[in-house]
Parts: structure tokens; sequence; C-alpha cells
């Protein structure tokens, strides 16, 4: 047994509940806001509430920075083209992806630019559409989707600025009275950075996940059936410790897997039985490929020798054996093992899937079929909150007759790490917008108190 993670109870939050983005983007002045929403709640889909908000509103040009990869931005453009398609059709809004920067748009239309995330981006963005003209009665809105990565000045000190924080304060301060959303699940870098007061938070606002999100809470309620930390409990001393993990966690997915599939085989409604093992260990990309190989030595072995597999590893789990020699044929003949590391590499559409990667699997990408996942990609010291959070893949919107399998796997550190982060969480109030010297003091008070997770006070840069 471990000892769990220290509980830091927390004063009451000052909060304005009557205040609404309708207010903030009706302001006269310049706004900067720093909207939270827990990972994988549905964040993109709030952006596009506050867009409306800002045709209804007759705001002039709205900058979207949607995304910090080529693939995340393309995922970015179709959605916005689709769920803002009235709009289009209505000649009330244009939108580009900014690749080629035209000055021939209507500029009594409201225009919406979605461009990547980058430096380079930005200033192109800067110097070709809105340098030449007059700025001085036009509605400006700013949303820095992923605000925690990239976009915090990690330059050496606040006149020093890092280059995408550079990008961003120009192109924020080429307006009069902009306002600037900072996006994110985990905002920690972005409260506690004092790198980055030229555009310094000024209010806090947190987003109410939907309805049916199952997120840390959720969890954290059924840890007892879902978080797995023993995972070297029944491994031989001889054996090779990274393989023999492996194939725990080979295992795990194959009881899960087994038992979506016979309770869902006989059920009338016809309901999602895919499954996929994600396998977030190391971030270096040579280990990920060593990774595959092993998992396909083991899916080989599955196959082989079955009868020896079943004997040693799922007979005492009173795993049917004819459903057994039934259910192996399907899983080893239906599964894939993909090494992601490339943001352009296609997922693929295999009933089962071995998902191996680091950055790819901690950011961005939702995997709606998650039963299981090896999660084991950590320091060996004090680990960044918002890094910790980012990781749980498995928050989302997920139903009941599929979270009642799901196992994650992860050592005794990161599960007193994810207690840990109850701290962190519980400031933030949901629907209400907050007081951010509050919220800053209280975040430095946790980290004093804590040795096992912080709020980093700095941020990705790329």
């Amino acid at each position: 047994m471990w000892e769990l993670g220290k509980k830091i109870i927390t004063k009451e939050i000052s909060t304005n509940k009557d205040y609404s983005f309708r207010d903030i983007l009706e302001s006269k002045e310049s706004e900067i806001v720093l909207c939270v929403g827990q990972v994988q709640s549905g964040k993109t889909r709030k952006i596009i509430e506050i867009i409306k908000i800002a045709i209804d509103l007759e705001y002039n040009y709205i900058i979207f920075f949607g995304g910090n990869t080529n693939s995340l931005l393309n995922q970015t453009q179709d959605r916005l083209e689709r769920e803002l398609v009235e709009f289009i059709h209505s000649e009330k809004l244009q939108i580009s992806n900014a690749k080629n920067y035209e000055k021939s748009f209507n500029r009594n239309i409201p225009l919406l630019f979605n461009i990547i995330k980058n430096a380079k981006a930005i200033d192109n963005l800067r110097e070709n559409i809105f340098e030449d003209i007059d700025l001085t009665d036009k509605k400006i809105l700013i949303i820095d989707d992923e605000s925690d990565f990239g976009s915090i000045n990690i330059g050496k000190s606040e006149n020093k600025s890092s280059v995408l924080y550079g990008s961003i304060e120009k192109i924020f301060n080429r307006f009069y009275n902009p306002k600037l959303l900072k996006v994110t699940a985990t905002p920690y870098g972005n409260i506690l950075n004092s790198n980055s007061m030229s555009l310094k938070i000024r209010k806090i606002f947190s987003w109410k996940p939907g309805d049916g999100y199952t997120g840390w809470k959720y969890f954290d309620d059924r840890k007892k059936d879902i978080y797995v930390t023993n995972l070297e409990s029944d491994i031989d001393s001889n054996e090779n410790l990274q393989y023999a993990i492996l194939r725990n966690s080979i295992i795990t997915h194959f009881i899960a897997s087994y038992n979506l599939y016979y309770e869902q085989k006989d059920n009338s409604e016809s309901k999602n039985i895919n499954s996929d093992l994600l396998i977030n260990w190391f971030l270096e990309t040579k280990k990920h490929e060593e990774i595959g190989r092993d998992c396909l030595k083991i899916i080989k072995a599955m196959q082989q020798i079955k009868d020896t597999f079943y004997d040693i590893y799922l007979k005492k789990l009173s795993i049917d054996k004819d459903k057994f020699n039934e259910f192996v044929k399907k899983y080893t003949s239906e599964i894939e093992v993909i090494v992601l590391n490339s943001e352009n590499q296609e997922i693929g559409n295999k009933t089962y899937k071995i998902i191996i990667g680091g950055h790819l699997l901690s950011r961005g990408n939702t995997f709606e079929n998650l039963m299981v996942e090896l999660f084991l990609n950590s320091p060996n010291e004090i680990i960044n909150v918002d890094t910790l959070l980012q990781r749980c893949r498995w928050f989302g919107y997920r139903e009941e007759y599929r979270v009642k399998h799901m196992k994650i796997l992860m050592d005794k550190k990161i599960f007193n790490a994810l207690e840990n982060c109850e701290n962190y969480i519980n400031l933030f109030q949901e629907g209400q917008i907050q007081n951010i010297s509050f919220v800053e003091s209280e975040l430095r008070r946790i980290d004093k108190e804590l040795d096992l997770v912080r709020g980093t006070n700095s941020g990705k840069s790329k």
C-alpha cells in the first residue's frame, strides 16, 4: 500500500458570477483573459461559441491560433468551416487559414484567420494583412489555444522575450483595445511566469465541462478499479523488466477487449468494441521503435503458443478456455502496432491498436477507443502539474459500458502526483470569473507545501 498524496484545503475563491464573455467582448478596453477548461473537455466547442458572439457583436477580425502542428490546424479548419457554415453562407463571416496572404478580402465582412501557432506565421499575418491599414475603430479578437504551450515568455527576462511570445506580443500591440483569450487546460505556467508581464492575464474564466465529462474527479472516484500501480508485482527477477511490463500491459488490453467484446456480442444495440492500448513511456523515438518490436514479439507468442500463454497468464483469471481460443484469433488478426512519431502519421482503422509514442500521445490527440494506457513517462524528480495532466489522455467523454473495463497502468510516483493534482484543480471554480492575484498567491502557497508536483513557472516553446 502506498502513501496517498497530501490534500491541501484551499480558501473560498473570489468570483463574480454575473460576468460573461459577452461582457468581455463588449468592453471598450483591452482585455486579456485566461480561459481554463479541463483536459479533453470540449474547449474548441467553447471557442466556437465565443466566435459566434464576436460575429454577433460585429467584430472585424478574429485571429485564432488553431494548432501547433499542421494536422491539428487542419482539424480545426475543418471544424470551423463545418460549425460556422451558416455564417459563411449568409456572408457574415470569411474564414482563411492564412497560407496565402491575399489582400482581396471583403473588409466589410468579419475575417477569421485560423493560423498555425508559430512565430513565422504570426509575423507574416501581421506584416501582410495588418501593417498598412487603419485599425483605429476595428474590433479585434485574438484566441490563443493551448496557451501554456509556446505562448509563455521563457526568455531570460521580461525585456528579452522568447521568439513565439514576442510575435504574439507584437500582433497584440498592433491593435487598439484588442481582446486576447488564452485558452488552456493547464494554466499554471500562464499564471506563475513572471516574465510574461506585457501580456499579463487580468481575469480567469473557468469553463464548465459538458454533461458526461469523465475527468480527474470521475476517475479519482473509481481509482481502486481503474488505476493499477503494482506493475512489477508478478514479474520474475530474472526477466527483462521492460519486456515483462509490456507483456502484462498487452495481457491487460487483451482482457479488457475480451470483456468488452463478449459483453456486447449479444447486445441488441450496436456499440463500439474497438479498443486501443496507449504506451506513453519514453520520449526518445528509438525507444518507441524498440517497444514496437517487443509488442510484435508478444503478439506472435500469443498466436504460436496460445495454450501455454493461456495456462501461465489467463487461466488464473477465470478466462473461459473456449472463448479464449476464439478471441485470441480475432485479437491477433485484427491488431496493429503503431509507433506515433510523426504528426502526419495515420492512426489506422483496425479493431485493436497498440499506439506507442511520447509528445504526440501527450497533447492534442483524442483517442476515443482508449481502453488501456501504460503511463510511465515522467521525470525522475518533481513533476510539473501541467505536463502531468496533459498526459492524462483517458480524460474526456467516455461511456460507462467502456469505462468499467478500462485500466490505467502507472507507477506509484505518478499515482501519488495525480492525487496531489486535486489541490491545483480545485482552485478553478467552473463557470465563474476569478481574481488573478488570489489564484496566483494560492498556487505559490501550494507549490511550497507539496513535494511531488508543482505548478510550472515557465512554458514550452517551439
